[in-house]
């Protein structure tokens, strides 16, 4: 989903290695917690269609379904890792939960609607500079369901990700 960008939020696409670096981090401290990730929204868009980050995405966005307990167990490893927690407002945290490090916004989806979920109910992988990242299943898909035409990102759709 767009949004404004952010004073002081560096764009992916505009540091990738910085990017790269916060995004590796958040997933190997997924792994580490056995928790199941995925890169979804633009991120997985981005990764599908462009092997990177897509021009003007102003953060990073994966998909994390977990219990409570084991989400508080990883935001303390973020916080701990110098992740810091942003609020936004009007933002529901039950469905997701916004951090940035290194002035990159990271975005991490807890809820979508339950016809969404089946996008995330299994292994289909994309390799990206040498590491497996989990993507949605069937992701051209769900890409079209995100996005109107998979080669210009489009907002109308955004309340895919309404529960």
């Amino acid at each position: 989903m767009s949004r404004p960008f952010l004073p002081g939020i560096k764009r992916p696409c505009d540091f990738p290695a910085i990017a790269d670096s916060v995004l590796f981090e958040f997933l190997d401290l997924c792994y580490n917690r056995h928790l199941v990730v995925y890169i979804c929204l633009g991120t997985a868009l981005g990764f599908y269609r462009n092997s990177g980050y897509l021009p003007n995405d102003p953060d990073l966005d994966v998909f994390i379904s977990c219990d409570q307990i084991s989400r508080n167990a990883l935001f303390n490893d973020l916080t701990v890792n110098g992740f810091i927690l942003n609020s936004i407002p009007d933002a529901d945290p039950s469905m997701n939960a916004h951090f940035v490090k290194n002035a990159i916004f990271l975005d991490v989806w807890f809820k979508q609607r339950k016809d969404f979920m089946a996008f995330y109910q299994g292994d289909n992988y994309i390799s990206y500079k040498n590491r497996r990242i989990r993507i949605p299943i069937n992701i051209e898909k769900y890409l079209s369901c995100v996005y109107s035409d998979l080669n210009t990102p489009a907002n109308t759709k955004a309340n895919c990700f309404e529960p």
